[in-house]
Order: C-alpha cells, then sequence, then structure tokens
C-alpha cells in the first residue's frame, strides 16, 4: 500500500478555513472571560470546537549520522535510570497517573526502547525516548511515516514546567543522536506538532532538516489525515 498523495487537498485551501474558526474562538473567548467563566471552560470549548473544523500538523525532521554534533554538554542526563523514572509525578490532572506511566515505561523498555531522564530534588523533570533501527514513526494525530531505510527515532519529549527554558530538550536531543550514531545509526528523525514553536526551534537549531509533515483534517467530527513531503524527500512510501 502507499501513501496517497495524488487525492490530496490543497493545504492552502483547507488552511483558509481557520480563519472563520479563529473569529468564533476569538468571541467564545470574549464571552466567557466576561462572564468570569474558568479557564478550563474555555480551553474545552475550543477543544470541541477545532475538532468540528481545523486543520493540524505534525512535522517530521531528519539529519544523517555525518551531521551529528560532537558536544558534550550534556552529561548530567542519564540513560536507562529506573530510579528516576520512580520519580515522576504528574504535574496536572490531564497527565497520566504513576501507575500508567510506570508501566508504558516498562513496556518501552522492554521494546528496546532507551530512556534520557533528569531528575532534580527528588522529581523528574525531563525526559525523552529513544528507538533505533526502525522503519516506521507515528504521530500525534495517528499518522505512520515509513522510512526508506532503518532509521532512529527520538520522540515522547517531557519538559515539567516549572523545569522548561534551562535546555533540558537541547541536551537530550544532543544526546541521543550522539548515542545513536555511536551504536551505528546512519540517519535519525524527530517529530514535533507544527504548533509547538518551542521544540520547533530546539529541533531545527541543532540542525534537523524539515522531511515530511502529516496533516489531520477536521470536519464536524470527521478526521480525514495525509501526508506531504518536503522536495527533496521521497514522494512515495510503500508501507
Amino acid at each position: 500500500m502507499k501513501i496517497p498523495l495524488l487525492d490530496t487537498p490543497d493545504v492552502a485551501h483547507v488552511l483558509s478555513g481557520r480563519t472563520g474558526i479563529a473569529s468564533r474562538v476569538s468571541e467564545i473567548r470574549r464571552r466567557v472571560s466576561s462572564r468570569g467563566l474558568a479557564p478550563a471552560l474555555l480551553a474545552a470549548l475550543q477543544g470541541r470546537l477545532a475538532r468540528c473544523w481545523s486543520v493540524r500538523e505534525f512535522r517530521m525532521y531528519g539529519l544523517s549520522a555525518s551531521e551529528v554534533s560532537k558536544t558534550e554538554s550534556d552529561g548530567d542526563l542519564r540513560r536507562d535510570a529506573i530510579d528516576d523514572l520512580l520519580l515522576y509525578r504528574p504535574f496536572s490532572a490531564d497527565e497520566m497517573s504513576v501507575e500508567d506511566f510506570l508501566s508504558e515505561a516498562v513496556q518501552r523498555l522492554e521494546q528496546g526502547q532507551h530512556v534520557y531522564t533528569f531528575a532534580a530534588d527528588g522529581v523528574l523533570l525531563h525526559y525523552s525516548w529513544l528507538i533505533a533501527q526502525t522503519r516506521r514513526a507515528g504521530s500525534d494525530f495517528n499518522h505512520e511515516f515509513a522510512f526508506p531505510d532503518p532509521a532512529a527515532v527520538l520522540w515522547s519529549d517531557y519538559t515539567r514546567p516549572g523545569a522548561r527554558g534551562r535546555g533540558l530538550q537541547t541536551r537530550s536531543i544532543h544526546r541521543r543522536l550522539r548515542d545513536a550514531a555511536a551504536a551505528g545509526e546512519t540517519s535519525m528523525f524527530i517529530g514535533v506538532r507544527a504548533d509547538n514553536t518551542v521544540s520547533r526551534h530546539n529541533i531545527e537549531k541543532v540542525g534537523f532538516r524539515y522531511w515530511a509533515s502529516g496533516w489531520i483534517q477536521y470536519r464536524f467530527g470527521r478526521a480525514r489525515r495525509w501526508i506531504t513531503y518536503a522536495p527533496s524527500a521521497p514522494r512515495e512510501i510503500t508501507r
């Protein structure tokens, strides 16, 4: 099966629908604010509206092993440190419980994935994952990207809100790239939501180049997904 591209809708045309949505969101925000309603209610309303009519993008970036920086300013990050994982605590109600987090972490480790962590004052502040020698990667919107050759995938990066702005994600990216290259990987990939400007900046400044986008279009509760590629990337990938 090949990823369909011929019937891909024109991205510019699709994105034009955001203008009306944005104005409706602004109006809802104004009304909620004027009535003193809770921010959580506003977030819920925005989420429901986005599922009625919106377009979201998940970007995939690639880097070759020959371009990996030799920097070693990440000595405070630990690899596969179970005792760090045990320090996980959810920051908010919408984050995973301790039990679910540890269960998922154990499953990933059993699959051969590697976790990179930073903890301080008895709390896990950052974690991120590395998958070796894989032909596929997913997205936050349930896409499946297929690679032409086995590659390493950096994914599932998280920094606790109070620890953001300290360069933990950037140091983690450097460390995972270096470890992957040392293990013989020739290509590395990492994905991020297009609207996550902070993580996109961290990824791009390390040297990753844009490779593909996974799009999802919501129309009144129905979702359509497709993938587009950078001009230098393969236009079709067998999967």
